[in-house]
């Protein structure tokens, strides 16, 4: 069902770009091409990004799993954590998960708040 879409897409896209350069360079004569060249030495820079961000993500998850894994595991056990007086080592072990967790999301943030704003995007730009 969602195939014809993404076949469309695929067989348009090519043409697309073709006419899109064509009109770039008719409009806006040879500064297009300066226009083109950043836009496509940019990319390398953008996925480099993009790859920090997802690992930073992925990390940030599994500190999160670890985090609800011990939370789960203190909540189950209710009867025994409390029959033994464990209440501060699960504690301390989900504060642990859970700076592990921050310290993750806080670079994932950093890597996000790095891709927003491009140091080619001029600062009057939304």
């Amino acid at each position: 069902m969602m195939v014809m879409p993404a076949l469309f897409g695929l067989i348009t896209a090519p043409l697309q770009l073709v006419v899109t350069i064509a009109l770039l360079l008719y409009y806006l004569g040879l500064p297009a091409l300066v226009g083109l060249f950043i836009l496509g030495s940019a990319m390398p820079i953008v996925k480099t990004v993009g790859s920090m961000a997802k690992e930073a993500l992925s990390l940030k998850m599994i500190h999160s799993d670890s985090r609800i894994k011990t939370f789960n595991e203190a909540i189950q056990g209710i009867k025994v954590v409390k029959f033994y007086a464990w209440e501060e080592a699960f504690v301390e072990r989900i504060t642990v998960a859970r700076d592990a967790e921050a310290e993750a999301l806080g670079s994932f943030a950093y890597n996000q708040a790095g891709s927003s704003r491009s140091p080619l995007q001029p600062l009057s730009c939304p």
